[in-house]
């Protein structure tokens, strides 16, 4: 879902890979009408696929039809002459069956007078969850007797019961660099923000556009106040925002808008990221010295921290899974090399 998700699609578009884009937004497309699970998850979401399907005459059958069909013609027995772009025969046909099957059991149902249909109710999943759990506990075993899965369930029960008598704490944890001030280094840092936003780049301000979007919803959901003047649209900023929007996304305000840019300026000049209370005490005195008017600042800057932590988490875990896998791969051809040499 990394992968085949709508802001992908968007990010493909806005870099002019129109081709890799159509393909990824008509398999987002079958997997929004296939992984309905709530019944009001088109209004929730605002799309039309994710409604549950009422009649047997639905378009998204049809689309799901399609879509089987250009599945089974991506199996390379049908390659007049080079397999390439195709998929295993296993998986063509796989995905072309399961999808056929899915439309006749919809229309089964709606036939045998079911008011609706939630494709998602089809899947396995919470049961392999189950035994997967009981597979583990078992040794990592994949054939499990009556008598290991009986064990599993008592000890279950016992950890439920050690939950209930476990007393949790609110209290927050702090260390020793919570209680510092800012260094001069950090103070020249915040001098500077204002500069570095101005260089940050297309990709970067579009991302800040749409974060900070995220957070003016958030901070005036439900709120009776007058709207504020949101960033206009049309622009290079907005793009992104816009193309993953179904029209309810929420657009940041000016203020909330060139606050983020000057938070996240300071953020990615900080040699060490490691203090949220610190950066929080800066966020404030950019806030303080950047003259603009925002409601509920505390709240605003708090969130913009959360997410610019969890993105340097992301960069970091993401940094070292790939150098573990360069090196796993650089061991594995290592191995392959002396099995073949004989030395």
């Amino acid at each position: 879902m990394n992968i085949f998700n709508e802001k992908t699609v968007a990010a493909l578009k806005k870099k002019g890979f129109l081709d890799t884009a159509i393909f990824v937004e008509r398999v987002t497309k079958m997997w929004n009408i296939l992984n309905v699970k709530d019944i009001y998850a088109g209004v929730k979401l605002n799309d039309p696929d994710r409604y549950v399907i009422r009649d047997k005459n639905d378009e998204r059958l049809r689309y799901l039809e399609d879509m089987a069909q250009a599945f089974s013609e991506m199996n390379p027995r049908m390659a007049k002459k080079s397999a390439s772009g195709m998929l295993t025969i296993d998986t063509s046909e796989a995905i072309s069956l399961t999808l056929r099957g899915l439309v006749e059991l919809t229309k089964q149902k709606l036939r045998n007078g079911a008011k609706y249909v939630r494709l998602r109710e089809f899947q396995s999943d919470r049961l392999e969850g189950e035994f997967g759990i009981y597979r583990k506990e078992a040794g990592g075993n994949y054939y499990i007797s009556v008598e290991e899965v009986i064990n599993e369930l008592r000890i279950q029960r016992i950890k439920l019961f050690d939950k209930l008598n476990f007393e949790a704490s609110d209290e927050h944890y702090q260390d020793a660099c919570c209680t510092e001030d800012l260094t001069d280094e950090e103070k020249e840092l915040m001098d500077l923000c204002y500069e570095g936003a101005s260089k940050l780049d297309e990709d970067e301000r579009a991302k800040l556009f749409h974060i900070a979007g995220y957070v003016t919803f958030k901070e005036r959901k439900g709120s009776d106040k007058e709207p504020l003047q949101e960033c206009p649209r049309g622009t290079k900023d907005s793009e992104f925002t816009e193309l993953v929007s179904r029209g309810k996304l929420s657009f940041p305000t000016r203020d909330i808008f060139n606050l983020s840019l000057y938070c996240f300026a300071y953020f990615k000049s900080l040699p060490r990221k490691n203090c949220a209370t610190k950066l929080l005490k800066a966020y404030h005195e950019i806030y303080e010295s950047s003259l603009l008017e925002i409601d509920n600042i505390n709240s605003v800057t708090r969130r913009f921290a959360n997410t610019f932590f969890k993105g340097e988490v992301n960069k970091v875990t993401d940094k070292l899974k790939a150098t573990k896998k360069n090196k796993n791969k650089s061991q594995a051809s290592q191995v392959k090399i002396r099995r073949m040499t004989g030395k």
